[in-house]
Protein backbone atom coordinates (compact mmCIF):
# COMPACT_ATOMS: atom_id res chain seq x y z
CA UNK A 1 0.00 0.00 0.00
CA UNK A 2 1.53 3.35 -0.99
CA UNK A 3 2.51 5.81 1.72
CA UNK A 4 2.05 9.56 1.24
CA UNK A 5 3.91 12.19 3.25
CA UNK A 6 1.75 15.19 4.20
CA UNK A 7 2.76 17.83 6.76
CA UNK A 8 5.63 15.56 7.78
CA UNK A 9 3.24 12.73 8.68
CA UNK A 10 3.16 9.38 6.88
CA UNK A 11 -0.34 8.76 5.51
CA UNK A 12 -1.50 5.52 3.95
CA UNK A 13 -3.61 5.47 0.79
CA UNK A 14 -6.47 7.98 0.75
CA UNK A 15 -10.02 6.66 0.63
CA UNK A 16 -11.02 8.85 -2.35
CA UNK A 17 -8.13 7.46 -4.40
CA UNK A 18 -9.00 3.89 -3.37
CA UNK A 19 -12.63 4.34 -4.45
CA UNK A 20 -11.77 5.82 -7.86
CA UNK A 21 -9.01 3.46 -8.96
CA UNK A 22 -10.99 1.14 -11.25
CA UNK A 23 -10.58 1.17 -15.06
CA UNK A 24 -12.20 4.16 -16.75
CA UNK A 25 -14.69 2.10 -18.76
CA UNK A 26 -16.03 0.14 -15.77
CA UNK A 27 -19.44 1.18 -14.41
CA UNK A 28 -19.23 2.85 -10.98
CA UNK A 29 -22.76 4.13 -10.34
CA UNK A 30 -26.12 3.68 -12.01
CA UNK A 31 -29.45 5.42 -11.51
CA UNK A 32 -32.58 6.03 -13.57
CA UNK A 33 -30.53 8.22 -15.92
CA UNK A 34 -28.24 5.33 -16.79
CA UNK A 35 -24.70 4.19 -15.90
CA UNK A 36 -21.81 6.42 -14.84
CA UNK A 37 -18.38 4.97 -15.55
CA UNK A 38 -15.33 5.41 -13.32
CA UNK A 39 -13.57 7.68 -15.81
CA UNK A 40 -16.59 9.99 -15.97
CA UNK A 41 -16.98 9.86 -12.19
CA UNK A 42 -13.37 10.99 -11.74
CA UNK A 43 -14.02 13.94 -14.07
CA UNK A 44 -17.23 14.91 -12.26
CA UNK A 45 -15.46 14.77 -8.89
CA UNK A 46 -12.70 17.10 -10.11
CA UNK A 47 -15.27 19.48 -11.62
CA UNK A 48 -17.38 19.52 -8.45
CA UNK A 49 -14.31 20.13 -6.28
CA UNK A 50 -13.36 23.13 -8.42
CA UNK A 51 -16.94 24.42 -8.40
CA UNK A 52 -17.34 24.25 -4.63
CA UNK A 53 -14.33 26.55 -4.21
CA UNK A 54 -14.22 26.19 -0.42
CA UNK A 55 -10.59 27.19 -0.03
CA UNK A 56 -8.27 25.67 2.55
CA UNK A 57 -9.33 22.32 4.07
CA UNK A 58 -11.87 22.37 6.86
CA UNK A 59 -14.89 20.55 8.29
CA UNK A 60 -17.91 20.59 5.94
CA UNK A 61 -21.38 19.30 6.82
CA UNK A 62 -22.85 17.17 4.01
CA UNK A 63 -26.58 16.40 3.88
CA UNK A 64 -29.06 14.98 1.42
CA UNK A 65 -30.69 11.72 0.35
CA UNK A 66 -28.74 9.14 -1.64
CA UNK A 67 -28.04 10.32 -5.19
CA UNK A 68 -25.24 10.29 -7.73
CA UNK A 69 -24.73 13.99 -6.99
CA UNK A 70 -24.35 13.24 -3.28
CA UNK A 71 -21.63 10.68 -4.04
CA UNK A 72 -19.87 13.10 -6.40
CA UNK A 73 -19.97 15.87 -3.76
CA UNK A 74 -18.73 13.53 -1.02
CA UNK A 75 -15.78 12.41 -3.13
CA UNK A 76 -15.09 16.01 -4.19
CA UNK A 77 -14.77 17.10 -0.55
CA UNK A 78 -12.33 14.25 0.13
CA UNK A 79 -10.46 15.10 -3.08
CA UNK A 80 -9.84 18.64 -1.80
CA UNK A 81 -8.74 17.43 1.67
CA UNK A 82 -11.90 18.63 3.40
CA UNK A 83 -13.37 16.50 6.20
CA UNK A 84 -17.04 15.69 5.52
CA UNK A 85 -19.27 15.67 8.58
CA UNK A 86 -22.09 13.40 7.46
CA UNK A 87 -25.34 14.51 9.02
CA UNK A 88 -29.00 13.61 8.86
CA UNK A 89 -31.87 16.09 8.49
CA UNK A 90 -31.42 17.59 11.99
CA UNK A 91 -27.85 18.83 11.84
CA UNK A 92 -28.36 22.02 13.85
CA UNK A 93 -26.74 20.75 17.06
CA UNK A 94 -23.71 19.46 15.15
CA UNK A 95 -23.28 22.80 13.41
CA UNK A 96 -23.44 24.66 16.72
CA UNK A 97 -20.96 22.29 18.36
CA UNK A 98 -18.38 21.89 15.60
CA UNK A 99 -18.53 25.28 13.82
CA UNK A 100 -17.88 23.88 10.32
CA UNK A 101 -16.70 26.21 7.60
CA UNK A 102 -19.66 25.29 5.37
CA UNK A 103 -22.77 23.13 5.06
CA UNK A 104 -23.76 21.49 1.79
CA UNK A 105 -27.19 20.09 1.01
CA UNK A 106 -27.40 18.02 -2.16
CA UNK A 107 -30.85 18.39 -3.71
CA UNK A 108 -32.37 18.31 -7.19
CA UNK A 109 -29.15 17.52 -9.00
CA UNK A 110 -27.01 20.20 -7.39
CA UNK A 111 -25.12 21.16 -4.25
CA UNK A 112 -26.40 24.12 -2.21
CA UNK A 113 -23.49 25.57 -0.25
CA UNK A 114 -24.00 27.68 2.88
CA UNK A 115 -20.80 29.32 4.10
CA UNK A 116 -20.79 29.32 7.90
CA UNK A 117 -17.48 31.04 8.54
CA UNK A 118 -16.19 28.38 10.89
CA UNK A 119 -12.52 28.13 11.78
CA UNK A 120 -9.99 26.27 9.66
CA UNK A 121 -7.97 24.36 12.25
CA UNK A 122 -4.93 22.42 11.15
CA UNK A 123 -6.41 19.00 10.41
CA UNK A 124 -4.47 15.78 10.81
CA UNK A 125 -3.63 14.64 7.27
CA UNK A 126 -5.07 11.15 7.86
CA UNK A 127 -8.41 12.48 9.16
CA UNK A 128 -10.99 11.64 6.50
CA UNK A 129 -14.46 11.77 7.97
CA UNK A 130 -16.66 12.67 10.94
CA UNK A 131 -19.55 10.25 11.35
CA UNK A 132 -22.25 10.16 14.01
CA UNK A 133 -22.90 7.11 16.17
CA UNK A 134 -26.43 5.75 16.38
CA UNK A 135 -26.85 6.85 19.99
CA UNK A 136 -28.08 3.39 20.99
CA UNK A 137 -26.10 3.53 24.25
CA UNK A 138 -26.54 7.24 24.92
CA UNK A 139 -26.57 10.51 23.01
CA UNK A 140 -25.05 10.37 19.50
CA UNK A 141 -21.38 11.32 19.27
CA UNK A 142 -19.09 12.06 16.36
CA UNK A 143 -16.40 9.54 15.52
CA UNK A 144 -13.17 10.57 13.80
CA UNK A 145 -12.31 8.13 11.02
CA UNK A 146 -9.01 8.08 9.17
CA UNK A 147 -8.26 7.29 5.55
CA UNK A 148 -6.47 4.18 6.80
CA UNK A 149 -9.59 3.11 8.73
CA UNK A 150 -11.86 3.55 5.73
CA UNK A 151 -9.62 1.88 3.15
CA UNK A 152 -8.88 -1.12 5.38
CA UNK A 153 -12.55 -1.56 6.32
CA UNK A 154 -13.80 -1.31 2.74
CA UNK A 155 -11.34 -3.91 1.53
CA UNK A 156 -11.91 -6.22 4.50
CA UNK A 157 -15.68 -6.21 3.91
CA UNK A 158 -15.16 -6.87 0.20
CA UNK A 159 -12.84 -9.77 0.97
CA UNK A 160 -15.15 -11.28 3.61
CA UNK A 161 -18.15 -11.16 1.25
CA UNK A 162 -16.25 -12.12 -1.89
CA UNK A 163 -17.10 -8.88 -3.69
CA UNK A 164 -15.62 -8.32 -7.13
CA UNK A 165 -16.04 -6.13 -10.22
CA UNK A 166 -19.15 -8.04 -11.34
CA UNK A 167 -21.07 -7.16 -8.16
CA UNK A 168 -23.60 -4.38 -7.84
CA UNK A 169 -24.91 -3.02 -4.55
CA UNK A 170 -27.77 -0.58 -3.97
CA UNK A 171 -28.32 2.37 -1.61
CA UNK A 172 -30.90 0.66 0.59
CA UNK A 173 -29.71 2.65 3.64
CA UNK A 174 -28.82 6.32 4.23
CA UNK A 175 -25.27 7.20 3.19
CA UNK A 176 -24.84 9.22 6.41
CA UNK A 177 -25.14 5.91 8.30
CA UNK A 178 -21.92 3.91 8.63
CA UNK A 179 -23.56 0.71 7.34
CA UNK A 180 -24.97 2.47 4.28
CA UNK A 181 -21.69 4.26 3.56
CA UNK A 182 -19.77 1.00 3.88
CA UNK A 183 -21.88 -0.48 1.07
CA UNK A 184 -20.69 2.32 -1.22
CA UNK A 185 -17.07 2.03 -0.05
CA UNK A 186 -16.79 -1.77 -0.22
CA UNK A 187 -18.15 -1.94 -3.76
CA UNK A 188 -16.17 0.93 -5.28
CA UNK A 189 -12.98 -0.27 -3.55
CA UNK A 190 -12.99 -3.41 -5.73
CA UNK A 191 -14.19 -1.80 -8.95
CA UNK A 192 -17.78 -2.97 -8.49
CA UNK A 193 -20.81 -0.71 -8.95
CA UNK A 194 -23.69 0.69 -6.91
CA UNK A 195 -27.25 1.42 -7.98
CA UNK A 196 -28.24 4.75 -6.43
CA UNK A 197 -31.79 5.44 -5.30
CA UNK A 198 -33.41 7.38 -2.48
CA UNK A 199 -36.47 5.11 -2.47
CA UNK A 200 -37.50 3.03 0.54
CA UNK A 201 -37.00 -0.73 0.28
CA UNK A 202 -40.80 -1.15 0.07
CA UNK A 203 -41.28 1.51 -2.62
CA UNK A 204 -42.16 0.06 -6.05
CA UNK A 205 -39.39 2.27 -7.45
CA UNK A 206 -36.87 0.38 -5.30
CA UNK A 207 -38.10 -2.97 -6.60
CA UNK A 208 -37.81 -1.62 -10.14
CA UNK A 209 -34.24 -0.47 -9.47
CA UNK A 210 -33.32 -3.92 -8.11
CA UNK A 211 -34.68 -5.56 -11.24
CA UNK A 212 -33.69 -3.04 -13.92
CA UNK A 213 -30.13 -2.49 -12.64
CA UNK A 214 -29.48 -6.20 -12.00
CA UNK A 215 -28.48 -5.62 -8.37
CA UNK A 216 -26.56 -8.55 -6.86
CA UNK A 217 -26.18 -7.45 -3.22
CA UNK A 218 -28.77 -5.97 -0.85
CA UNK A 219 -27.97 -4.68 2.65
CA UNK A 220 -30.53 -4.06 5.36
CA UNK A 221 -31.10 -3.52 9.07
CA UNK A 222 -33.71 -5.60 10.94
CA UNK A 223 -36.41 -3.00 10.19
CA UNK A 224 -35.63 -3.28 6.47
CA UNK A 225 -36.31 -7.00 6.56
CA UNK A 226 -39.43 -6.52 8.71
CA UNK A 227 -40.84 -4.07 6.14
CA UNK A 228 -40.01 -6.45 3.29
CA UNK A 229 -41.82 -9.27 5.13
CA UNK A 230 -44.99 -7.15 5.15
CA UNK A 231 -44.63 -5.69 1.65
CA UNK A 232 -43.82 -9.03 0.04
CA UNK A 233 -40.34 -10.53 -0.02
CA UNK A 234 -40.93 -11.97 -3.49
CA UNK A 235 -40.00 -8.54 -4.90
CA UNK A 236 -36.39 -9.56 -4.23
CA UNK A 237 -36.64 -12.59 -6.53
CA UNK A 238 -35.11 -10.75 -9.48
CA UNK A 239 -32.81 -13.48 -10.76
CA UNK A 240 -29.69 -11.38 -10.19
CA UNK A 241 -29.57 -11.17 -6.38
CA UNK A 242 -26.82 -13.34 -4.89
CA UNK A 243 -26.29 -11.87 -1.40
CA UNK A 244 -28.37 -10.39 1.42
CA UNK A 245 -26.41 -8.65 4.20
CA UNK A 246 -28.03 -7.97 7.57
CA UNK A 247 -26.50 -5.78 10.29
CA UNK A 248 -27.50 -2.80 12.43
CA UNK A 249 -29.15 -4.82 15.20
CA UNK A 250 -30.25 -8.34 16.03
CA UNK A 251 -32.56 -10.16 13.65
CA UNK A 252 -34.32 -12.90 15.62
CA UNK A 253 -33.47 -16.52 14.91
CA UNK A 254 -36.79 -17.37 13.26
CA UNK A 255 -36.54 -14.38 10.91
CA UNK A 256 -32.99 -15.36 10.04
CA UNK A 257 -34.16 -18.88 9.20
CA UNK A 258 -36.95 -17.57 6.95
CA UNK A 259 -34.65 -15.19 5.10
CA UNK A 260 -31.97 -17.86 4.64
CA UNK A 261 -34.55 -20.20 3.14
CA UNK A 262 -35.95 -17.50 0.87
CA UNK A 263 -32.49 -16.44 -0.25
CA UNK A 264 -31.58 -20.04 -1.04
CA UNK A 265 -34.74 -20.43 -3.15
CA UNK A 266 -33.58 -17.43 -5.20
CA UNK A 267 -30.03 -18.73 -5.56
CA UNK A 268 -28.76 -16.22 -2.98
CA UNK A 269 -27.28 -16.30 0.53
CA UNK A 270 -27.75 -14.37 3.78
CA UNK A 271 -24.70 -12.97 5.59
CA UNK A 272 -25.35 -11.72 9.14
CA UNK A 273 -22.90 -9.01 10.16
CA UNK A 274 -22.04 -6.76 13.10
CA UNK A 275 -20.52 -3.30 13.11
CA UNK A 276 -19.89 -0.11 15.05
CA UNK A 277 -19.30 3.42 13.84
CA UNK A 278 -16.30 3.55 16.18
CA UNK A 279 -14.77 0.64 14.24
CA UNK A 280 -15.55 2.35 10.89
CA UNK A 281 -18.50 0.08 9.98
CA UNK A 282 -19.08 -3.65 9.65
CA UNK A 283 -16.36 -5.61 11.41
CA UNK A 284 -17.65 -9.17 11.89
CA UNK A 285 -19.60 -11.61 9.76
CA UNK A 286 -21.38 -14.90 10.29
CA UNK A 287 -20.72 -16.40 6.86
CA UNK A 288 -23.67 -17.74 4.88
CA UNK A 289 -24.48 -21.30 5.96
Amino acid sequence: MPTIIEMGVAVQERIDAALLAAPSDAVALVDDRGPLRYGDLRELVAERAAGLDLGAPGIVVLQGPPSVDWVVTYLALLHDRHVPLLAGPNAGALVRTWSPLAAIEVVDGGAQVTHLGGPRPELHPDLALLLSTSGSTGSPKLVRLSHRNLVANARAIAEALGLGPADRGITSLPLQYCFGLSVLHSHLAVGASVAVTGASVVDPCFAAALRDHRVTNLAGVPHSFEMLEVAGPERLATGSLRLLCQAGGRLDAEARRRWRERAASWGAELAVMYGQTEATARMAVLPPA
